[in-house]
């Protein structure tokens, strides 16, 4: 005894079974494109607000080593006299150079903000928990700022320098090409 499948049972089988196919293959394209495209976000960071607010002509020395989510920076203030570095209040002081940790003063400020006033010659270090790559800083108009600028990933292993002496208020870091 033979049983036989009639061919229209053939027929929507086989429909029914490119169907199930199809959809498996939507369903793989579109998580991979949602994977493909959270990585390529991952690498597109936000300019982080930085103010320094000065008096005189002054020369500062930013230095970002970063990794991951993580970064510490250094400001080193290379001026003659005291300066006011604005950041976000998320940042978290952990050491200071070159000054007594009491003269190194800390102010809150609107829009979640601090200020903090270095000394001469003094260095504050931030840690962060949050990959910093650019910044967007500004500075007191009218004030020529000497920036020098290191960004070292860690990770990699490369880095990108830049100094010069900015005359314009509001200005990226790295600049932008």
């Amino acid at each position: 005894m033979s049983t036989s499948i009639p061919s229209s049972g053939i027929r929507h089988t086989s429909t029914a079974l490119a169907s199930v196919m199809v959809i498996i293959l939507l369903t793989l394209w579109v998580a991979r494109s949602k994977a493909l495209y959270a990585r390529s976000q991952e690498h597109q960071t936000i300019p982080v607000p930085i103010a320094i607010e000065h008096t005189t002509p002054a020369d500062v020395h930013i230095l970002i080593g970063a990794k991951a989510d993580q970064s510490i920076v250094d400001i080193t203030n290379r001026t003659k006299t005291a300066i006011t570095v604005v950041l976000p209040n998320l940042w978290m002081q952990r050491e200071v150079r070159g000054t007594a940790l009491a003269n190194v003063q800390q102010e809150s400020q609107p829009n979640a903000r601090s200020a903090w006033t270095l000394p001469a010659r003094a260095t504050v270090s931030f840690a962060l928990k949050q990959r910093v790559e650019r910044i967007q800083m500004t500075h007191t108009p009218n004030k020529p700022l000497n920036v020098s600028y290191r960004y070292v990933d860690v990770e990699t292993g490369t880095t990108n320098e830049f100094e010069k002496i900015m005359t314009s208020a509001t200005f990226e870091l790295p600049p932008t090409q």
